[in-house]
């Protein structure tokens, strides 16, 4: 089990990849055609602070862009989700790098985003933190550390803790706290938060804003994923192993039908309560599934169309492995013993070390022109219909 979850998502990141620089490439040809003012880029990072909007029913037209959306969602469902029902989300995020990797090759290759000898070190860095922190991770398939026969029983066991209700809170609150910023900023122009967030941040601060509300939102997609993709694979094994459901269906009715009127005849059966108690709390669930995904996509889109595809990526990549891992083995108690949990930080903490320094090497340019960004494309005029 714990291969095929590994090769779920390696498949699922190639296919991830693929898609991001699908919908880069498009975004780059959408803005050359665009008739909004136009910034010229900053040498020294290739960052447009503000590049032309590309309304959205544009992007709906372009078919290389929907294809690009389409390969990255279905590399999500059907890689890493799937991969997530079957081992740890510590083993999942990680796996990443393989899109952060395809991003590179297709950028260098199709979007004109030189990727240096600088940048290919640093990657390689990255590739090596991403080694020491799937040594760490939990190796267990993910689940089976539950007891409960139904989805009421598994969903108190691994969501009604309080420190699963606490971390949930934290990480809500502060994508939350990120994403006002972000969405003030860009009503009011420069805030004075973002006046003293570039002070410290310097002239990044804005794509580091970015990479923070994308990482925290990844980390509570993660976490709804994993909790749905641990009850579809409970329903799916209770399937394969119990009568159908409509012959269990038709016996109940049947004995409710003939039973005399007792208490012992008219109570519920303790499986159907128990799913009926887990109905409020997985439309919980999708709905901030629902809405962590659409504010992800938001957000990644806004990035997207600001910076290179080389250079976001890899920041991002980083961001949801930190807060993906750790929130996942905290919340769900993935390392019973104190010894295991305090191997699995040291590990980790050796992990994103190396992964942080491999990203701040390859976040250095070889040249003025290391990094290309949308605004690089030569416009279009064209004469409005």
């Amino acid at each position: 089990m714990f291969l095929f979850g590994l090769l779920a998502a390696i498949l699922g990141n190639c296919a991830i990849g693929t898609g991001q620089t699908l919908q880069k490439y498009a975004l780059n040809h959408l803005a050359s055609l665009t008739y909004l003012p136009r910034r010229r880029p900053n040498p020294a990072s290739g960052i447009v602070p503000h590049a032309p909007a590309i309304p959205i029913a544009t992007r709906l037209r372009n078919r290389t862009w929907l294809t690009g959306l389409l390969m990255t969602y279905l590399g999500e469902a059907c890689g890493n989700w799937i991969a997530l029902s079957f081992v740890s989300a510590a083993v999942v995020t990680p796996l990443g790098i393989v899109a952060v990797i395809v991003n590179a090759v297709l950028a260098n290759r199709y979007l004109d985003e030189q990727v240096g000898r600088r940048q290919r070190r640093g990657y390689a860095l990255v590739a090596l933190g991403v080694l020491v922190v799937l040594i760490a991770a939990p190796k267990q398939a993910a689940g089976a550390e539950y007891t409960g026969t139904t989805s009421g029983e598994v969903l108190r066991e691994c969501c009604g803790t309080r420190s699963f209700f606490m971390g949930l809170g934290i990480l809500i609150s502060a994508a939350g706290a990120v994403m006002t910023v972000l969405l003030n900023a860009a009503r009011a122009g420069h805030s004075g938060f973002m006046r003293k967030s570039r002070a410290i941040g310097g002239k990044n601060a804005d794509l580091y804003l970015h990479v923070a509300v994308c990482s925290l939102l990844g980390g509570i997609t993660i976490t709804c994923g994993k909790i749905l993709s641990v009850l579809a694979r409970l329903q799916a094994t209770q399937r394969s192993l119990s009568i159908p459901a409509a012959e269990v269906v038709a016996t109940t009715v049947s004995k409710n039908a003939t039973a005399t009127i007792s208490a012992s005849d008219t109570t519920i059966p303790a499986h159907v309560a128990s799913n009926a108690s887990a109905v409020f709390p997985l439309f919980c669930i999708l709905v901030l599934l629902v809405c962590s995904i659409i504010a992800t996509e938001y957000f990644r889109q806004q990035a997207y169309a600001r910076y290179p595809v080389s250079r976001f990526q890899p920041l991002m990549y980083a961001g949801v492995n930190g807060c993906a891992v750790l929130s996942n083995v905290i919340l769900f108690h993935e390392l019973p013993t104190t010894s295991a949990f305090l191997r699995f930080f040291v590990l980790f903490g050796c992990g994103m070390t190396i992964i942080s320094m491999g990203l701040k090497i390859a976040q250095k340019n070889d040249g003025p022109g290391a990094f290309n960004n949308v605004s690089s494309v030569p416009v279009k005029t064209a004469r409005r219909a």
